[in-house]
């Protein structure tokens, strides 16, 4: 039982995953390929040194890039800094076998949300049924010819020691889950920036999109 934390719920099966191909190195790049077939409701990375488990901040710095991929198409593309701002906050909202909230962090853990049961999409149209989402969206891999996790370190990462396992179901084809990747839209000067400015969605298969917003450099305001 891996950092003695399996935090898995009932209808849930703990799966140890392979070994990175190589240990993390600062400057390197470290490549878990997860066996396809199950369902995966949730990645836990423990991210160690020779003092033990890094710390929230230490593993911001640590990653360089997390990329996620089903076959040849990159689902989750973050920083560092990114993924551990998502997960945390995503982990605020999971108490897993009545456990407290799942920490950043915590003896080195980084969990990656891939299902978010506490999600409940509410209907755009007046008197329709909210969507249902207790059980996903969770990755299905049966039939897929692999699942890939790459983890570009930084030049200054410290983590030394890379282990990982699964909360998993049996297995169920991809259908519905949550693509987290970089758009970028630089403003000259003052400007309005919309999504339809970066992508089109008319032709996803989505059901629903969420942006989240990160500015540099001049203070905006959203309306």
């Amino acid at each position: 039982m891996a950092n003695g934390m399996p935090y898995i719920n009932p209808g849930q099966t703990r799966a140890d995953l392979p070994p990175f191909d190589v240990p993390p190195a600062a400057g390197g790049r470290s490549t878990l390929r997860i066996p396809v077939g199950p369902t995966y409701d949730t990645i836990f990375l423990l991210l160690e040194d020779a003092g033990g488990g890094r710390t929230a901040a230490e593993i911001a710095a640590d990653i360089d890039r997390l990329r996620l991929s089903v076959g040849t198409r990159v689902k989750w593309d973050l920083t560092g800094a990114e993924v551990c701002y998502l997960m945390a906050f995503y982990g605020a909202a999971v108490h897993i076998g009545g456990a407290s909230p799942i920490s950043v962090g915590n003896s080195g853990l980084l969990p990656l949300f891939l299902a978010q049961p506490w999600r409940q999409p509410v209907s755009p149209n007046p008197g329709e049924a909210n969507f249902s989402n207790v059980d996903g969206p969770s990755y299905g891999t049966l039939g897929e010819s692999s699942f890939t996790l790459e983890i570009t370190w930084a030049a200054g990462s410290g983590c030394t020691v890379a282990t990982a396992w699964a909360a998993t179901r049996p297995g169920t084809p991809l259908g519905t889950h949550i693509t987290l990747l970089p758009l970028a839209r630089n403003l000259a000067g003052a400007g309005a920036w919309t999504g339809a400015d970066t992508v089109s969605l008319a032709s996803a298969s989505a059901s629903y999109c969420r942006w989240l917003l990160r500015t540099t450099g001049a203070a905006c305001s959203t309306g």
